[in-house]
């Protein structure tokens, strides 16, 4: 009998941790937004943070802002026994979706937040698939730790 795998899909300004070889984190449809996939793989550690908008502006706790989610995100996985020293991570998303009223900025603005606050907390970017005008999903599968795949709408998945 084979394994049964669930999908977590983590939702916008979402932050999921998972050790379940079980499990696929899985960010749907995203547009100008950013999946922020980040694992330790000696731990077999993943987390994914879903980020809609770059900056909270000191007032927003929600993990939907880069400055929040990526905190959150190492914290979480710290507190489930991830190190730091071997966290790194892999993003995807930033996709410029409108050009009405200046709207297609806010991909790359979330882009540029993102990868500034994983310098910030010395995390490591190892490979994107930012920019660009159309959606992506993207899954990361636990059981592979370290493995980050990429649906573009209308291309083959790839691995990132």
């Amino acid at each position: 009998m084979g394994i049964e795998e669930r999908s977590i899909v983590v939702n916008l300004g979402e932050v999921r941790v998972s050790k379940d070889p079980k499990e696929t984190l899985t960010c749907l449809g995203i547009g100008s937004c950013i999946a922020i996939c980040m694992y330790d793989t000696e731990r077999g550690l993943c987390g994914m943070a879903h980020v809609v908008l770059p900056e909270s502006n000191g007032t927003g706790t929600s993990p939907k802002y880069a400055d929040v989610a990526v905190p959150q995100l190492i914290y979480d996985m710290r507190h489930r026994g991830g190190n730091i020293s071997r966290l790194t991570a892999k993003i995807a998303g930033g996709a410029q979706m409108a050009t009405v009223g200046g709207g297609g900025e806010i991909g790359h603005k979330n882009t540029t937040a993102v990868m500034e606050n994983l310098t910030l907390n010395g995390i490591k970017v190892i490979s994107s698939d930012v920019g660009g005008h159309r959606g992506r999903s993207v899954t990361m599968p636990v059981g592979q730790c370290g493995k980050v795949f990429v649906k573009t709408i209308g291309e083959q998945p790839r691995e990132l």
